[in-house]
């Protein structure tokens, strides 16, 4: 028997920092567990960093920002889109007395700018965004089916992990070609449910990572999925509504499915789980009946070899001349908008990214219905990489 099993009490946590409560007492002289794998790597390269990479609420709208152009929608269009698939996640997470957020949003609540809504990093409002401050836990008693029936189970209620595997996509953003893409995940999907020996359209049920809208979107186009298919895009009801605990929402989605499969409202369910910036995949999918033969692990390293292998986009870091815009992002706080985060092209092909710190730009960027295609420079200042627009 394996226990799985993870906690979060950020909520609790953040609620003390704010108040000034001391945390002392949660020091228990423990030391720590030794860590399986290949321990802590960095998520972001160092020029990355210096540009605002390393948070997701930075990184993600990036992602977003591409598809919209890439889908040839007006950023109004889009908004509503972005409202109607977040809308559908609450309205599963209003239904599960587990959620964080017990309430159903409109498309219109959810892509509607306000006080209480505001926009965190363009084009997400507060609404789009993983809520963090949880108090969660989750467990999951793993074990062989022949020991279950031992153990007295019902085999009525037995729930088989049919395939799972783990795959990393390019690590570093800024290397990869296409960033409306996620290759690795759609390799991933792909080669469960050939092991499971399931197709896609016998999935009943999903659950894909939905930290923002464009995780669901991208993971939708490499599984061949609608975003709004009537089977729904989570369990949970979703990272922004359910709760996105630190580094344990994926285990609450496998719990969810196992009990939607044991209690007949879902015979086959597909999970994926995401770590960093669409970087670190994982993949199950569950089932109400075993598959023909002993169980076998899937042999993930001939596709990781594939990916890993795939095109790549250098970045220059020290890159100063005249580009072209991919794809943006702009932060606000409480005040309005802060910081623009740009990716874009050299003449020759390189990639480079910058920083936009100036207001006029920053409106001029929002004012803009399309700003993927636009001509800029970006320029040194210090240790500082800048961005602004060139006007012909």
């Amino acid at each position: 028997m394996a226990l799985l099993q993870g906690a979060e009490l950020f909520a609790t946590f953040f609620a003390a920092m704010k108040s000034g409560d001391s945390l002392a007492h949660w020091a228990d002289g423990e030391t720590l567990p030794e860590i399986l794998g290949d321990g802590d790597r960095d998520g972001t390269s160092a020029a990355e960093k210096a540009c605002g990479l390393y948070e997701p609420i930075n990184t993600y709208p990036l992602f977003e920002n591409a598809l919209q152009h890439g889908k040839k929608n007006s950023r109004s269009v889009h908004q509503q889109l972005l409202g109607e698939l977040s809308s559908r996640m609450s309205t599963v997470a209003a239904g599960n007395p587990h959620a964080w957020r017990q309430e159903r949003y409109s498309a219109d609540q959810i892509s509607t700018v306000s006080d209480e809504n505001r926009i965190i990093g363009f084009p997400y409002t507060k609404l789009m965004n993983a809520v963090l401050a949880v108090d969660m836990a989750s467990a999951v008693l793993m074990t062989t089916a022949g020991k279950a029936i031992e153990i007295g189970i019902d085999p009525s209620r037995l729930v088989y992990l049919r395939a799972g595997t783990d795959i990393n996509e390019i690590w570093n953003i800024t290397e990869r070609e296409d960033l409306t893409r996620s290759p690795g995940l759609g390799k991933a999907v792909r080669a469960v449910l050939d092991h499971a020996d399931i197709a896609l359209d016998s999935i009943d049920r999903f659950d894909l990572y939905s930290c923002f809208p464009s995780a669901v979107q991208i993971a939708c186009n490499e599984i061949g999925l609608s975003p709004f298919d009537e089977r729904g895009v989570t369990v949970t009801g979703g990272l922004p509504f359910f709760g996105g605990p630190g580094n344990n929402y994926s285990l609450h989605a496998i719990a969810e499915m196992v009990r939607l499969i044991r209690e007949g409202d879902a015979k086959n369910g597909l999970v994926t789980a995401n770590g960093l910036y669409l970087t670190k995949h994982s993949v199950g999918v569950y089932s109400s009946s075993p598959q023909d033969g002993e169980w076998q692990a899937i042999d993930a390293l001939p596709l990781q070899n594939e990916v890993d292998s795939g095109p790549r986009v250098q970045l220059s870091e020290d890159y100063q001349g005249e580009v072209v815009v991919e794809t943006y992002t702009i932060s606000f706080d409480r005040n309005g908008p802060k910081r623009g985060i740009v990716v874009a092209k050299t003449p020759s092909g390189l990639r480079a990214i910058a920083n936009i710190d100036d207001h006029i730009t920053l409106q001029s960027l929002l004012d803009m219905d399309a700003v993927i295609g636009v001509k800029g420079r970006i320029h040194t200042q210090g240790e500082s990489r800048f961005f602004e627009i060139v006007t012909d």
